[in-house]
């Protein structure tokens, strides 16, 4: 069976696709193609050679014009491409313009091409007033949907009416492939931070709903009895005002103690951020599910995150990590204190977050699910 899967296209770190579609592809009777932009940098993996560049990288582009002139030309050769090669299922995973998403998803349908959808966001966090009503329609043309978290499952079925039928719940897959650990000393020295210092990172996109703020407030009141710890906070901003952060840092006189990197963080850059790390926090106000909480787990890391979405499948409080109330400034800063208070433990969950994730969340184990789908689900 012949399989196109679309890449997230712009500027992204596509661990997730390049690994779910290696483990397809080790499996006899599938072959999968990654479908991706011609600005990508990731696809370095000598193991993996079946990906096709069809799409530009529209984020790149100034012009709205522009940039939805280069989405619908990207999805005209993909439909293009797998009329010629003869493709039986188109892959999807992200609708950026909704009503062009569903234009052409309408196209590949009538071409008799089966179509699968991975949720991973059941609506973009920066929607505008049609995404609701074409992803409802984009949910309901599909012939299978995949969601994430089992929150995400119920939200598919309960609101946007998927028959369960045609649903089914498969986990992110773990990252433990792409972690290159290296001495917590040599991270920390990379970064100029004390090897005394008990370092605390946030990492990804930085946006409203990840709760930065959250995690700012809560590390000053922790400071007070722990003055040997450092916030290092690494990722790029998405429709947010960083300087409302840095407002924050300043008027709580926390500036020495707070490492900014500010941008999009490179591949090469990864292994220094989670080896120099102690604790991943990620503090979401509203998330469906996170690839961050996977990396953490990779590097056997202490994690404390928000009791919502898709972390309450990945996390198991006080086995694996720690679940706080979203928005809690005071629960947050007590799970920091409880790490910092419980070293041992802090080293433990980190452990035991990395052995369950191995099991729970192997691209193996994805693979086979999404073979059952695709030979006697669709």
């Amino acid at each position: 069976m012949k399989i196109f899967f679309l890449d997230q296209i712009g500027n992204i770190n596509n661990k997730y696709s390049i690994s779910l579609c290696n483990a397809v592809n080790k499996l006899s009777n599938l072959q999968i193609w990654l479908v991706t932009n011609d600005t990508n940098k990731f696809i370095e993996n000598p193991s993996f050679n079946t990906y096709i560049r069809l799409w530009k990288d529209y984020t790149s582009e100034t012009s709205r014009l522009k940039k939805l002139l280069d989405y619908y030309f990207g999805y005209y050769n993909t439909l293009k491409h797998m009329k010629k090669e003869k493709i039986q299922v188109f892959h999807c995973q992200w609708f950026i313009f909704s009503p062009l998403d569903y234009y052409f998803l309408k196209k590949i349908h009538k071409a008799g091409i089966k179509i699968v959808v991975t949720v991973h966001d059941v609506l973009p966090f920066n929607s505008k007033i049609y995404d609701k009503y074409f992803h409802k329609k984009i949910y309901q043309i599909s012939d299978f949907v995949i969601a994430q978290a089992n929150e995400n499952y119920n939200i598919l079925h309960d609101i946007y009416h998927v028959e369960k039928n045609r649903m089914e719940m498969i986990p992110h897959g773990h990252f433990m492939d792409y972690a290159e650990v290296i001495s917590q000393e040599l991270a920390k020295d990379y970064f100029k931070i004390s090897k005394d210092n008990i370092v605390i990172l946030f990492f990804g996109q930085i946006k409203k709903v990840k709760g930065l703020d959250i995690l700012i407030s809560s590390f000053s009141k922790v400071l007070n009895d722990y003055p040997n710890i450092t916030l290092m906070i690494a990722g790029k901003v998405w429709k947010d005002n960083f300087d409302e952060y840095e407002k924050l840092i300043k008027e709580l006189r926390i500036e020495d103690k707070v490492l900014l990197n500010i941008h999009f963080i490179e591949e090469k850059e990864i292994k220094y951020f989670f080896s120099a790390a102690d604790i991943v926090v990620l503090p979401y106000k509203k998330i469906y599910q996170s690839g961050v909480v996977q990396l953490a787990f990779a590097y056997s890391k202490a994690v404390i995150a928000s009791d919502i979405g898709g972390f309450k499948d990945v996390i198991s409080n006080m086995k694996t990590g720690l679940l706080v109330k979203p928005g809690d400034v005071n629960d947050l800063a007590s799970a920091i204190e409880f790490y910092l208070a419980n070293p041992q433990k802090m080293h433990e969950f980190g452990i035991e977050g990395k052995k369950a994730i191995s099991k729970k969340l192997s691209w193996e184990k994805i693979a086979k699910q999404l073979q059952h789908i695709y030979f006697h689900r669709i």
